[in-house]
């Protein structure tokens, strides 16, 4: 049973996200109006950023085991989410560079991120991962498959 580390997204990642959330309303804001910026505007913006780089996307270091039973998120020793192979509903990739992952789900509202795993881009291996669950709902393991003719 194959186990894989996910890191933290890098802090410099971070900061360069958050900072990219803050100055987009604001240069849309200005682009709007053509005005100069004032101080309750850059305070906004400085709210914006700090909850941006503190509230999103952190996350601590987390283990990921797979294998032929399915997909479990294990964080501190405990299984935090489990996703068993035979039933997994949703499976989709999203995102971009850093942020890119692999959500799968047994619910049918997996779109939404609700009670499923998310396979960071990071992860060792990523791609073989990604096959593998991608062959679990091209042949789930509860039906049984005929070589006759």
């Amino acid at each position: 049973m194959p186990t894989y580390r996910v890191a933290p997204v890098p802090i410099k990642t971070r900061i360069l996200r958050a900072a990219v959330e803050a100055t987009v309303p604001l240069a849309i804001e200005m682009g709007m109006r053509s005005h100069r910026i004032n101080v309750d505007a850059l305070v906004g913006q400085g709210v914006i950023f700090v909850i941006a780089l503190f509230f999103y996307e952190n996350e601590d270091a987390y283990d990921l085991e797979i294998d032929a039973s399915g997909v479990r998120k294990l964080s501190h020793g405990n299984v935090e989410r489990a996703v068993s192979s035979s039933r997994i509903r949703f499976a989709k990739e999203s995102g971009r560079g850093p942020y890119r992952a692999f959500r799968i789900s047994e619910g049918s509202f997996g779109w939404l991120g609700v009670g499923g795993i998310s396979i960071p881009a990071r992860v060792r291996e990523y791609e073989q991962i990604k096959a593998q669950v991608l062959s679990w709902l091209e042949h789930p393991r509860g039906e049984a498959v005929s070589l006759t003719p």
